[in-house]
């Protein structure tokens, strides 16, 4: 609400402003456009705008899926002083370094979202991982860092897996629309997965060799989302939208899930 007496809402990627009656509690007018293309948040629906007590606007634009948002891969250290990885930006999501710390798996989305590889010891820029029509993104190294699991829109959705060298078939591990890789347990046997439908997110573990059946952890019915587990794989951190009101964080012991609850 403005003070000019107006309701600022967004419907998709668009802004529009209708003047809005405070007392009565009803609008008075017609909505009018006032900026499309803005960008949103995927999980929330919040829209990335403010209006200033002068009537400015600040907006965050919308890129859209097909056209990305331009993204650099940067060495950070401690120090805080960055380095380029690559020579110029691209539509760079989820990066993920070797075990060994020689190359990067990074996804680049786009109108066909694909896995593209970069090896810090080769001066030739990044390699493309995969080809298929359908969109592959969140890629990650399996402990050895001999294979990458990624998800993917390909046959009827799901996880696979293909060696780090390119060579081969991807290798179709478990079934299941928008099902995401995001870590290891301890004895680097299981896949811990984020799955989520139109409503929810769901947190379960599946084994590395034969995916055929996922435990399901956390399956409640709101989202339990970005799961992550401590280095001795005692605990389970993960992001919660419980209390409808924002996301927040949450630990678990692990596996036993239910066995404790502690928001951050």
């Amino acid at each position: 609400y403005l003070p000019t007496g107006h309701l600022v809402y967004a419907v998709d990627a668009d802004l529009f402003a209708v003047p809005f009656d405070s007392e009565g509690v009803r609008t008075t007018g017609g909505p009018v456009s006032v900026v499309e293309g803005v960008a949103a948040a995927v999980q929330t629906g919040g829209v990335h705008f403010s209006v200033a007590n002068n009537g400015s606007l600040l907006y965050v634009p919308d890129r859209g899926v097909a056209g990305g948002a331009d993204r650099f891969l940067v060495w950070v250290d401690r120090e805080g002083r960055e380095e380029l990885v690559t020579d110029g930006p691209d539509s760079y999501m989820a990066p993920r370094v070797s075990p060994d710390g020689t190359r990067i798996v990074v996804g680049v989305e786009g109108e066909n979202s694909d896995i593209w590889t970069v090896d810090l010891r080769d001066e030739r820029g990044n390699r493309r991982f995969t080809f298929d029509v359908a969109d592959d993104l969140d890629p990650l190294w399996t402990p050895d860092g001999e294979h990458v699991v990624f998800s993917s829109g390909r046959e009827a959705g799901g996880l696979f897996r293909r060696p780090a060298d390119g060579t081969g078939e991807p290798e179709w591990l478990v079934a299941g629309s928008r099902m995401r890789p995001y870590g290891w347990t301890d004895d680097g046997q299981l896949v811990v997965l984020g799955v989520r439908d139109n409503s929810s997110a769901d947190i379960g573990v599946a084994p590395l060799d034969s995916v055929t059946e996922v435990t399901w952890l956390l399956a409640e019915a709101f989202g339990e989302r970005r799961p992550s587990l401590s280095p001795d794989g005692r605990w389970l951190a993960y992001q919660s939208d419980e209390t409808r009101r924002q996301p927040e964080i949450v630990v678990r012991p692990f596996p036993n899930v239910e066995e404790g609850r502690w928001q951050i």
